[in-house]
């Protein structure tokens, strides 16, 4: 709907300890509850960034209804 103007708030989180300008960017949704992006708890995904000299943006990501 073209006449629409809502609006809400797009929490996102950047992880970028290891990125390398002209890295790739990880986009990470973390799921339908609270997010406060990438940490230790996702070992795997900070491996990468490091290997890859990556940035992740971590999306907050909540339906309801």
């Amino acid at each position: 709907d073209n006449n629409n103007t809502a609006t809400w708030t797009q929490r996102y989180f950047v992880f970028d300890q290891f990125y390398q300008k002209g890295g790739p960017v990880f986009l990470y949704i973390c799921g339908e509850g609270p997010c406060d992006g990438i940490s230790s708890d996702h070992d795997y995904l900070v491996h990468l960034c490091e290997k890859y000299g990556a940035m992740t943006l971590s999306l907050e990501h909540r339906f309801y209804g």
